[in-house]
């Protein structure tokens, strides 16, 4: 029994310590990470590289660099969000963690580890409920004051005339309102989502989409909410002046990467749509006059000579099936021939022209025709 108790207690002791976060306080060398990623390398297939990956990360502390060019070597996103997760917490500079979206292959699962890695944050923070969606009337300042903002370059979109990204902006009255409940809000993870709903159901100018990035201290979560809030802004073209939010250039850089992405599906939308062209066609009345004309000529020359001036003058091409009943109309099979290797030019489905060697009697000449056909292609 007093094994059973013992064994009971180093358990639950193990237990404690897995659930605290992890001091990362000593990343790994280089060298002794490139060995690592070796060992990890040589490992049979994805799943055994995955559980070992992470069975590393309990051993070690890595740099936010080395995470990234760990998860590369998986092959699809949902091994590579497994590994970012775990890495999470063993990763020595957290404020560059951003740099490890940079290996998925699909902007969701960045989103999935974001959200993720804001959990934990507030996990860690003296509000001890696992509610991650905040509430707007709990945990606020406990005295409202008006927000200060920094001394940004704040665009003015008063007299803007660029390319828009919605149609009307909500006032500075209206934002005033909505900027205050996010303001008075105290965790990043709080006003991140409150000032993501906010953007959901409305236009915002810049400087509006700015000052609700002040409010967020994570340099991640800015950039986050404002990769999404490009989308909802009036003044698209002032967006850069959101930089200005950002205080590290790897951030800056995908922000901007996310804004001339942006600004081309805008400008990709608003091109005018060009009107569908019906393709020319001669219509069976006329098709027939045609074939009268041809006809009525007494003399074999004479009726080549008029049905390439018939073919070559219409303003509209003919079909292979209108061709071959031109071809059937002469009594010569060299008649036939030379006035179907000279219809080609004038054909609109040359893809069909096979159904002219049809009109043709002697395989020789159809032989020729193919020749000559694959010549023109």
């Amino acid at each position: 029994m007093r094994k059973i108790f013992v064994l009971a207690v180093l358990i639950s002791q193990v237990l404690i310590l897995a659930a605290q976060p992890k001091n990362c306080t000593n990343p790994i060398s280089n060298d002794e990470f490139q060995l690592k990623l070796n060992e990890i390398n040589a490992k049979q297939n994805e799943a055994k590289k995955l559980e070992h990956a992470k069975r590393m990360l309990g051993n070690v502390c890595l740099l936010a660099s080395q995470v990234k060019q760990m998860a590369g070597i998986f092959s699809n996103d949902v091994n590579r969000l497994d590994f970012a997760k775990a890495a999470y917490t063993s990763t020595f500079d957290k404020s560059n963690f951003y740099e490890v979206y940079d290996s998925f292959g699909y902007f969701s699962y960045v989103f999935k580890l974001h959200d993720y890695i804001a959990e934990v944050k507030g996990g860690n923070s003296s509000n001890t409920s696992t509610n991650t969606i905040p509430q707007q009337n709990i945990n606020v300042k406990p005295t409202e004051t008006t927000p200060n903002y920094p001394r940004w370059d704040f665009p003015n979109a008063t007299t803007y005339n660029g390319l828009k990204g919605c149609t009307t902006p909500l006032s500075d009255k209206d934002f005033d309102g909505l900027a205050m409940q996010v303001f008075r809000l105290n965790s990043d993870p709080e006003k991140n989502d409150l000032a993501e709903k906010t953007i959901q159901g409305n236009c915002l100018t810049t400087t509006h989409i700015m000052k609700l990035a002040s409010f967020i201290n994570s340099n991640t979560d800015k950039l986050f909410f404002l990769k999404k809030a490009i989308y909802r802004c009036y003044d698209v073209e002032n967006f850069t002046k959101a930089e200005q939010c950002l205080s590290a250039p790897g951030p800056k850089k995908m922000l901007n990467d996310e804004i001339n992405k942006a600004i081309a599906e805008l400008k990709a939308a608003n091109l005018p749509k060009k009107e569908e062209v019906k393709p020319c066609e001669i219509l069976n009345k006329e098709f027939l006059e045609i074939k009268d004309a041809i006809k009525k000529q007494n003399f074999n020359n004479t009726r080549v000579t008029i049905a390439k001036q018939i073919i070559s003058s219409q303003k509209c091409p003919f079909t292979s099936f209108q061709i071959k009943e031109i071809v059937k109309l002469f009594d010569f099979e060299d008649s036939r021939l030379d006035v179907a290797k000279f219809a080609w030019d004038f054909c609109m489905d040359k893809q069909f022209y096979f159904k002219v060697h049809e009109a043709l009697d002697f395989d020789v000449s159809k032989t020729e025709l193919s020749k000559y056909t694959s010549t023109k292609k």
